[in-house]
């Protein structure tokens, strides 16, 4: 029961994390073209960010599978 739990609620939390990104895409393609340089760097970095986290969330979800 606790397994299912936490699978259900590392389910959401990476779909709210894609979502993030989504929110990102679309922001970002919604700038001139001097602001989507200016904004480069930050959004880079989320990306790296949610891909570091994801992978995280996949490896718990693997050990929660596991045991």
């Amino acid at each position: 029961m606790d397994r299912m739990k936490l699978t259900k609620e590392a389910k959401k939390i990476k779909e709210k994390l894609l979502d993030y990104v989504n929110d990102i895409i679309v922001r970002q393609n919604g700038l001139d073209p001097i602001a989507n340089f200016e904004t480069f760097n930050v959004e880079s970095a989320s990306r790296r960010t949610l891909k570091e986290l994801l992978a995280e969330f996949q490896t718990i979800s693997e050990d929660i599978k596991i045991s």
